[in-house]
């Protein structure tokens, strides 16, 4: 889903610098609060942290979560 803020195209980048100033060996997981749809979460999820969690209020943001969530609870926005 493409749409203005999105970090589509820099996320990849993002997730560079994210490994970089909090390797996995140094912190418990990666949290994400302001998932939007996605764009810095999925090059996060093969960087080696213990936990993923990817959140955001925006009701459009919980449409594209609850599929993802593969069974486990996922609170509607």
């Amino acid at each position: 889903m493409k749409y203005l803020g999105g970090k589509h195209g820099i996320g990849k980048h993002i997730a560079e610098f994210m490994v970089k100033e909090c390797p996995p060996d140094n912190v418990d997981g990666y949290l994400e609060p302001f998932c939007g749809s996605l764009g810095v979460f999925k090059q996060m999820t093969d960087k080696g942290y213990n936990e993923y969690i990817a959140s955001d209020y925006h009701p459009d943001a919980g449409v594209l979560l609850r599929p993802l969530s593969r069974g486990r609870h996922v609170d509607p926005p």
